[in-house]
């Protein structure tokens, strides 16, 4: 059963929303008007389920078109009985805001932060104007044994940030099994090529969780795995008591 879903929203207008995402196409207006339509019926239906546990979500990446709509953004989602408001920035790095852009979004994420209850949260998932964030500071992409982004093309990618033209996938679950693409050879050649083949940015968890698990593969090469362990529980431990 699915139990966390996430709408790719961006806008708060049905104009915008096209502007962003159909270069102005007046169809991405009936998409945005019927995505949020389809967002009410979600919640609607898990609402009447008894048994869903279903935690709706919805993303808006911050750009220079698109800042001023956050909060309306915001008010809509709750609205509607979204959880959450996740908010990013463009991890290229070639769409960021201006300092005067990030003013006016730091005093609209205020009035957000008066929005949040025991129902709908706020989420910032990259911190404003701080490209340092999001380079790369690996050199081995261990992540990708944990995760895979599927394309709604079939094709199966080593993350979300690969499931771009030009990506290299590891296979197509529509003609082979994902166990099959998972364990076969085309997945361990491509990755040995990463993060070579990637974007030369990443995002903060991957980039956190990519040297946490380099510091755990060196303690494991100098200490062993048994003791690597007793250190992971000790700082478990005593994150859990504080």
């Amino acid at each position: 059963m699915i139990d966390y879903i996430n709408i790719s929203l961006d806008a708060a207008t049905p104009e915008t929303f096209a502007k962003l995402k159909y270069s102005g196409n007046p169809s991405g207006i009936n998409i945005f008007n019927h995505l949020i339509a389809n967002a009410k019926n979600l919640v609607n239906a898990r609402n009447e389920s008894e048994d869903s546990k279903l935690e709706i979500n919805a993303s808006f990446i911050v750009y220079p078109d698109n800042y001023h709509e956050i909060y309306k953004a915001a008010k809509l989602l709750k609205g509607i009985g979204v959880g959450t408001l996740r908010m990013k920035q463009d991890i290229s790095g070639k769409n960021l805001l201006s300092l005067e852009q990030t003013k006016e979004t730091e005093m609209l994420f205020a009035k957000i932060d008066e929005l949040v209850d025991d129902k709908f949260r706020f989420v910032k998932i990259h911190q404003l104007n701080n490209p340092s964030e999001m380079e790369r500071s690996f050199n081995h992409c261990m992540i990708t044994d944990l995760v895979a982004a599927i394309g709604s093309d079939g094709n199966v990618y080593p993350c979300n940030y690969n499931a771009c033209v030009g990506g290299v996938p590891y296979g197509n679950v529509i003609e082979h099994s994902f166990s099959e693409i998972w364990e076969g050879e085309d997945r361990k050649k491509i990755k040995k090529q990463l993060p070579e083949i990637c974007p030369t940015v990443c995002d903060p968890f991957k980039n956190r969780s990519n040297r946490l698990f380099q510091a755990i593969s060196a303690s494991q090469q100098k200490f062993g795995s048994e003791m690597t362990e007793k250190y992971v529980q000790e700082i478990i431990g005593a994150i859990n008591t504080d």
